[in-house]
């Protein structure tokens, strides 16, 4: 079972991590650290990777981030896709990614990757849209 990391700015993370559980329950083998105004990348990175560390095992580590290009992507970037050998870094973190994430980490890492990708995509609804049809079809009945 592969485990998960999720760095973002300020408090984003917990509040996924913190969300994941009041929805699915304890959730094992997850942490969450966000970089916080004033703090510096350095200091930022070296939590990241002492997280990482704890939590890094055989079958992998997947590491969601909030935004890509910024701090804390970049730092999981260059401190974490070179130390570890089965590691997998998405950035643009949702909630559907990170319950599909959790609910699925009987699979392959590798095998899962493209998975979320899908589902992260898939979460953005235009809702109008959905509601518009569906009215439409009532109208017709």
């Amino acid at each position: 079972m592969y485990n998960i990391l999720i760095v973002s700015h300020g408090s984003i993370a917990k509040g996924f991590y913190e969300t994941a559980e009041m929805i699915m329950g304890d959730v094992e083998g997850v942490r969450a650290i966000g970089i916080q105004p004033g703090e510096s990348a350095q200091d930022f990175g070296e939590k990241v990777v002492k997280l990482a560390d704890e939590i890094y095992t055989e079958d992998g580590l997947l590491v969601l981030a909030d935004l890509f290009g910024g701090t804390p992507s970049n730092t999981a970037i260059m401190k974490l896709l070179n130390r570890y050998d089965n590691i997998q870094l998405i950035s643009g973190i949702n909630l559907p990614i990170l319950l599909e994430a959790l609910g699925g980490r009987v699979m392959a890492l590798e095998d899962m990757k493209d998975n979320l990708i899908n589902i992260g995509k898939d979460g953005i609804v235009d809702v109008n849209k959905v509601v518009a049809g569906s009215s439409s079809h009532e109208d017709d009945e």
